[in-house]
């Protein structure tokens, strides 16, 4: 009835393989994954100014609502992709696109 190779496996293990397996989910987790270290490397307040998030092939489009914020972060976005990634734990972003 069990197999016994899924019995001794962690959930996080089956869960992770899931995701791969599926690109769809995979991507939704991506993205959370990186509104996530958004949130938590940029802080509350730059966070107030970002309303959206999309990636699609590894490119990360982000909206913000302040245009000094946007000439700003402009200017540091290897420094941005750097930090997602080593927050990530992998390669997600390969370019970063401010709105």
């Amino acid at each position: 009835m069990f197999n016994k190779k899924y019995n001794d496996r962690k959930i996080s293990e089956v869960l992770g393989e899931y995701i791969q397996k599926n690109k769809r989910i995979q991507i939704h987790h991506e993205l959370k994954l990186i509104q996530d270290a958004w949130k938590s490397e940029m802080g509350e307040m730059i966070n107030g100014y970002t309303s959206r998030f999309f990636i699609k092939h590894g490119k990360l489009e982000i909206t913000l609502t302040s245009a000094p914020l946007r000439a700003e972060l402009s200017m540091s976005k290897p420094k941005l992709i750097k930090l997602l990634n080593e927050k990530i734990g992998t390669v997600v972003v390969k370019e970063i696109v401010l709105r």
